[in-house]
């Protein structure tokens, strides 16, 4: 029988041999996510939204606008910024585009006024069958209206959506971060989430890793990989043993109590942060999850979806980021 660390190298390993395929297979039904999200000449640093309007860039982790499929995703009167408070994501609101734009895709859906985005990107799909418990109450269908030629009226409403899933609550997760969609392919079923990481206050890391993704102690396997590898997406996912179990458990201590900063003010700083060294950390859960993580020189970790990173330094991170680099 194999072992956790096994299997979960496995899991990984058997999805980045079919990545590629799927990925193409998602983007040709645009149904496997008639999608949304458009991210707006995403690979560069800054684009003109119109004429009328002052120079707006979309930045892929941060920015003042950002542009969803042929939706206008602006931030509430308080900006993304770093106070004595914390950090503040921007609640998401959708409005339509007046003008065409280069768009790439992503799923989302509007469940109870508040905008989830789907983490196919970062997070691997799980099967269906083996992970069907971690369902919960079945909540509602995307209705699948939003397309790059929707109306206002298409983005109004419960579930109002790119997709045309299922959606479920995922047991151990509040439904006000998370909820999961279940996706038919040609070769089965997989379980995708949905999160939510806006229109929030995160202060230290536990805001995030503690009360949302639950990682003390629930964890089986920590897995990384180089950044050369992730960015190429090589797999070669590796156990991470250079390390002990108590060095692993003190880095998640001091990821919990590290304050949150943003950069949404500072590009060129934040700009510099990707310049340097990077290297990506997995924790396998106990509930088959994984959380994901990317880790920056410097001591800064970074969530996808967020505008805002924690700050770190120290010894503890420099032991685990320099045996994953």
């Amino acid at each position: 029988m194999r072992s956790n660390e096994e299997q979960t190298k496995l899991i990984l390993e058997k999805y980045e041999n079919h990545k590629t395929e799927k990925r193409k297979h998602i983007k040709d039904i645009s149904a496997a996510f008639s999608v949304a999200l458009c991210l707006v000449l995403a690979v560069y640093a800054s684009v003109f939204v119109q004429e009328k309007k002052q120079k707006a860039f979309w930045d892929k982790l941060s920015g003042n606008i950002v542009v969803y499929s042929d939706v206008e995703v602006t931030q509430t009167s308080e900006q993304a910024n770093q106070t004595e408070n914390g950090v503040y994501i921007p609640e998401i609101r959708i409005e339509p585009v007046e003008e065409n734009v280069m768009a790439d895709m992503l799923a989302m859906v509007v469940y109870n006024s508040r905008v989830y985005v789907g983490a196919y990107q970062w997070d691997n799909p799980m099967p269906y069958i083996e992970n069907a418990e971690l369902l919960g109450e079945y909540v509602g269908t995307g209705n699948n209206k939003i397309t790059c030629w929707s109306d206002e009226k298409d983005y109004e409403g419960q579930f109002a959506s790119n997709t045309p899933y299922n959606f479920y609550t995922v047991k151990g997760y509040d439904p006000v971060f998370r909820l999961a969609a279940v996706m038919d392919f040609e070769d089965g079923k997989e379980i995708m989430f949905f999160d939510c990481l806006n229109g929030i206050w995160l202060h230290t890391g536990a805001d995030l890793y503690e009360n949302l993704l639950h990682i003390t102690g629930n964890y089986n396997t920590v897995l990384y990989q180089l950044h050369e590898d992730w960015d190429y997406g090589k797999g070669n996912y590796k156990t991470l043993s250079a390390v002990s179990e108590e060095d692993i458990a003190a880095f998640v201590e001091a990821l919990k109590t590290g304050p949150f900063v943003d950069f949404s003010e500072d590009i060129e700083s934040r700009n510099k942060l990707y310049d340097g060294r990077q290297a990506h950390l997995f924790f396998q859960m106990h509930d088959g999850t994984t959380v994901g993580m990317r880790l920056l020189e410097g001591g800064y970790v970074s969530f996808r979806g967020t505008s805002a990173y924690v700050y770190m330094p120290g010894e503890i991170f420099d032991v685990i980021f320099n045996a994953t680099t």
